[in-house]
């Protein structure tokens, strides 16, 4: 057909044809979407027209090019809102919950252990409990977020925003014990001189907190954008991958100066 008509376009807009876009975009082949698309269990680009053949909208609006038209489309995939790379997310998340409290029992329980066998509790346990119940409540705010989603395709912003913190919270929390290990806590010594080495803990706390502040925000900036697939494309996920390794670079800095005052045994 050459040069067709608005209307004669319209009237193809309904054909279903079996072609598909690819993932990465290459080798694109236009599509007629129909009014009903089956879940294939794979990702899928949909790409939606909106025509005026009978001039409605412009006689409406007229010639103001300022003027907006909104357009809302919903989706749903086996009677749920989630996309492609959210299906399975409650199912995750719930198992995600129940492997935690498992582990805290035993954390819990070698805690306990612990503090009988050596008479201390001045130990990662309680650092590790702590973080790990912040995760389970970001888990809890996350799975009812989607929970929500699944119903409205919008969710609960607020549970998702309190989940972001709580995992940044959680994953500060892991960090900074694993920095204070690299650094010879209960391999050089038992308890930390806070007046002594505030001008060295200080500054690598306030480091890591900033860090993981900037990541929580970095995570909104692009959020669902059409150009990413996962949270480490584009110049955000450019901006987190280096961050992350700063952090890799200061705990093997923290460990390549401890590793040789180690005692044997602490090895």
């Amino acid at each position: 057909m050459q040069d067709p008509s608005c209307k004669e376009k319209r009237e193809l807009a309904f054909r279903q044809l079996g072609h598909r876009i690819p993932l990465d975009g290459s080798e694109a082949m236009e599509s007629y979407v129909t009014q009903t698309e089956r879940n294939w269990h794979r990702p899928v680009m949909y790409y939606m027209a909106v025509m005026d053949c009978d001039d409605n909208i412009h006689n409406l609006l007229g010639e103001n090019r300022f003027s907006r038209i909104q357009i809302e489309a919903v989706m749903t995939a086996n009677e749920d809102h989630f996309p492609y790379e959210k299906q399975g997310i409650i199912q995750t998340d719930a198992l995600l919950l129940l492997a935690y409290c498992v582990l805290f029992f035993f954390v819990c329980r070698n805690m306990y252990s612990f503090e009988e066998t050596f008479g201390t509790r001045n130990t990662p346990h309680i650092y590790c409990l702590i973080a790990m119940a912040l995760q389970a409540f970001a888990i809890c705010c996350d799975l009812a977020h989607w929970v929500y989603y699944a119903s409205d395709g919008e969710g609960l912003i607020v549970l998702d925003v309190f989940g972001t913190i709580f995992d940044l919270l959680s994953e500060c929390m892991m960090t900074l014990v694993v920095l204070m290990l690299a650094n010879g806590w209960y391999t050089r010594f038992k308890t930390y001189d806070v007046d002594d080495g505030m001008e060295t803990y200080a500054p690598l706390f306030l480091l890591v907190i900033m860090m993981h502040v900037l990541f929580g925000a970095l995570g909104y900036v692009d959020q669902d954008a059409q150009h990413k697939y996962h949270d480490f494309q584009g110049w955000v996920g450019a901006i987190l991958i280096c961050t992350k390794l700063i952090l890799v670079a200061a705990f093997f800095y923290f460990y390549s100066y401890s590793v040789d005052k180690i005692q044997k045994e602490s090895k």
